[in-house]
């Protein structure tokens, strides 16, 4: 309920079989079917793990319904969510990613239809080491001047997040995670390529997580739910959410004045 009517038509860019789990390549169908693993699945010695619904409650930090007697509130509760599936199970392509977010701001990628609900705000839970490549940046550079504004994690690490990418790029917003005390979250990436910081959650019992929407089943999609996360995957979607507020409220706002 507190996505409904939320959802705008978004697009699935993943291009691997196994790691779109859904049983084909890009379509445009971007609903989660899961990113459940078995052990030894992404690597030698990887844990088992149940389906994250990472997605899903960055969206519900962005913009879950308000004041509806459910759930959470969003930041900005006038924002619509454009789903894009560029990760899934095991982790993703970067070429993935950066096709979507490319498609996201109203660009063209080869092969895809047109976007006729052009993002003016990006929020990109994500991230890998290594300094920013050309690929990446010249895509945020494109889509920036095309007037939307990225927003990226720092990165969970606790080390400088000039190491990482997206973080390191430039034209993003790059935010870092606060507990709740309002410090530096012990896990959250840091340094000078950082621009903000955000409540990311501290989920050490009694310190509190970040709560948000989430699918209840373990494998597959179940029911609605919610779940404490924390991570500056759920710090950059605060500050996506001002983003989108102060766009609201000022239409002409190119993303540099964001």
């Amino acid at each position: 309920d507190d996505l409904a009517g939320k959802i705008v038509l978004g697009y699935d860019f993943i291009s691997s079989l196994k790691i779109a789990n859904d049983g084909d390549r890009r379509d445009p169908d971007p609903s989660d079917p899961g990113d459940w693993t078995e052990a030894g699945e992404c690597y030698r010695d990887s844990p088992r793990s149940p389906s994250s619904w990472h997605g899903s409650h960055t969206a519900g930090t962005i913009g879950a319904a308000s004041d509806n007697g459910v759930g959470v509130a969003g930041v900005s509760w006038g924002a619509k969510i454009l789903p894009i599936r560029a990760l899934g199970t095991c982790g993703g392509y970067t070429s993935d990613i950066v096709d979507g977010a490319r498609w996201a701001a109203g660009l063209e990628v080869p092969d895809v239809p047109a976007n006729s609900n052009r993002a003016q705000v990006l929020n990109f839970s994500l991230g890998g080491t290594g300094s920013c490549s050309r690929t990446e940046q010249d895509a945020y550079d494109a889509i920036t001047a095309a007037g939307t504004t990225v927003v990226v994690s720092a990165g969970n690490s606790s080390r400088n997040a000039e190491d990482f990418s997206p973080a390191s790029c430039d034209n993003v917003i790059t935010v870092a995670a606060t507990q709740r005390e309002g410090y530096l979250a012990y896990y959250s990436n840091f340094g000078k390529v950082v621009d903000i910081s955000a409540p990311g959650g501290f989920t050490i019992p009694a310190r509190g997580g970040v709560l948000s929407t989430v699918d209840s089943g373990l494998t597959t999609p179940a029911e609605d739910s919610y779940a404490f996360y924390q991570g500056t995957s759920m710090s950059a979607p605060h500050v996506a959410g001002v983003a989108a507020l102060l766009i609201g409220e000022n239409p002409d706002f190119s993303p540099a004045q964001v």
